[in-house]
């Protein structure tokens, strides 16, 4: 596109061309790639401990309130591992994940590829256990199956 739209204002510089037809035409958006995810610690480290400890603790209740707390387990997990906002978090789908095996030093894990506000994408490495739910559901947060 930046090519024809440079070809087309030389021909009009040379004045090969009395107008450039090219200058209605719009660009369209593109992806920006994020380079890292800014990722600041909101909630308090002890607040946090606490929080995965119940989420933990209730996803292992039995009954009809058990599936709620695993999917509320899995997207928090993956906001907090991640950074992601809330949207971003519950659009994830399967096709996003991809297993990244273990390097010198990095463990094995998930990574997930993000589409967030606006144009941007992201990658970032997620906790297993979100992932794992993911993996084997289609989505994060189940709320297709849980509606």
């Amino acid at each position: 596109m930046r090519a024809i739209r440079a070809a087309f204002t030389w021909l009009v510089a040379v004045r090969y061309l009395a107008g450039n037809p090219w200058a209605a035409v719009t660009d369209p958006n593109a992806l920006k790639r994020v380079r890292r995810l800014q990722v600041e610690c909101t909630v308090p480290l002890d607040l946090w401990t606490r929080m995965r400890a119940t989420l933990a603790e209730r996803s292992e209740l039995q009954g009809p309130s058990a599936p709620r707390w695993r999917a509320a387990r899995a997207l928090l997990l993956v906001m907090g591992d991640g950074g992601l906002r809330i949207a971003e978090a519950a659009a994830v789908t399967r096709d996003a994940l991809a297993w990244m095996p273990a390097d010198d030093d990095t463990p094995a894990s998930w990574l997930l590829e993000v589409i967030g506000k606006a144009t941007s994408s992201a990658s970032c490495r997620s906790a297993t256990i979100a992932s794992t739910r993911c993996a084997r559901t289609g989505t994060i947060a189940g709320w297709t199956s849980m509606r």
